[in-house]
């Protein structure tokens, strides 16, 4: 697990408000509009302004404020079948401006990566589709989360294509082959990539 950096899971549409193009364009928010700012506020302080002591979202809001400058954050598309990957530009700051639309905790990101979920290790799908909270902490699945943008995932998909295409071509040959044995098996081969 990569200690050092922070992994959030933050969905764009809470209480029915659609985020999503705000994300987009390099501002991810979170609600629980209070009037105040959360920075620096001791445990303590969140239990006296949510007048309880629930420790899911107050947990939320401080993993989300916690954010710093290359952290990660995931964020599943609403309408689309996509995986949206940012990198974090700034820390945490509150817009005033932003209470009445409900979003006014925020941090700046720039988007690495657009990922389709058919493109997803099936323990992120599980994860992205068990969690339902705003906010959730995902350094657990850090390493996943590295290799879906990282440099050296996008030369493995290089190298892959690279070597299906040569692959197919071999069973192409193969078809006009004298031997029966190597004609079926390269056919059932072509017929296995294409279904």
């Amino acid at each position: 697990m990569n200690i050092e950096k922070k992994y959030l899971l933050v969905r764009a549409k809470i209480n029915d408000i659609n985020r999503e193009d705000e994300f987009k364009n390099g501002l991810v928010s979170i609600g629980w509009s209070k009037g105040v700012s959360f920075k620096n506020l001791t445990r303590e302080e969140f239990e006296k302004i949510f007048d309880y002591k629930g420790k899911t979202a107050i947990t939320q809001i401080i993993n989300f404020i916690s954010l710093k400058s290359e952290d990660i954050i995931l964020t599943p598309s609403i309408e689309e079948k996509k995986l949206y990957v940012y990198k974090v530009k700034s820390e945490y700051s509150y817009i005033k401006e932003k209470e009445q639309s409900g979003n006014p905790h925020s941090v700046k990101v720039e988007l690495l990566k657009i990922i389709k979920y058919t493109d997803l290790p099936e323990n992120l799908k599980k994860v992205i589709a068990a969690s339902r909270r705003p906010v959730t902490n995902i350094e657990k699945y850090s390493k996943n989360i590295d290799m879906l943008y990282s440099e050296r995932l996008q030369k493995k998909e290089i190298l892959y294509l690279e070597l299906k295409n040569k692959s197919l071509e071999i069973l192409k040959e193969c078809l006009d082959s004298k031997n029966e044995s190597v004609k079926i098996q390269a056919a059932l081969g072509i017929l296995n990539y294409l279904n």
